[in-house]
C-alpha cells in the first residue's frame, strides 16, 4: 500500500462515512480563471481565463475533468503531470463514491435538456 499522500485515502473515507458523505448533495467548481501551475500563491503566467462554473452530485467526476483541464494546459506549458498526486480520484472511484473515467462522466452545459 503507497503511504498517504493529498489527501488519499482521508478524503474517499470522509465521503465514504455515511454521517458525512450523504451530506454533500451538491458539488460546486469554480472554474472562473484556473491556475495550473506555480501555487499555492496567485501566479498569473500559470493561469487561464475559463470561464466555466461546474456543477453536480459527482465529486470525483468534477475533480476528474477539472484534472484532466489541468494536465492539459500543464503539458503545453512543459510543466511535470499531477496525476500521481491526484491519486484520491482513482481511490474514491474504486470505492464507489463516484465516476473516474472519462467516458463514464456526463457534462451538460446549462440551457441544454438532456
Amino acid at each position: 500500500m503507497n503511504e498517504p499522500e493529498s489527501g488519499d485515502p482521508f478524503l474517499c473515507e470522509l465521503y465514504a462515512d455515511p454521517r458525512a458523505g450523504p451530506k454533500v448533495v451538491l458539488n460546486i467548481m469554480d472554474g472562473l480563471t484556473a491556475q495550473f501551475g506555480g501555487g499555492p500563491g496567485w501566479q498569473p503566467g500559470y493561469s487561464w481565463n475559463y470561464a466555466t462554473l461546474y456543477a453536480g452530485k459527482d465529486p470525483v467526476a468534477i475533480d476528474a475533468t477539472a484534472l484532466r483541464l489541468l494536465e492539459s494546459w500543464r503539458k503545453q506549458a512543459r510543466l511535470p503531470p499531477l496525476t500521481e498526486r491526484a491519486r484520491y480520484l482513482r481511490t474514491a472511484a474504486s470505492m464507489g463514491l463516484g465516476f473516474y473515467e472519462e467516458a463514464q462522466i456526463e457534462l451538460v452545459e446549462a440551457g441544454e435538456s438532456r
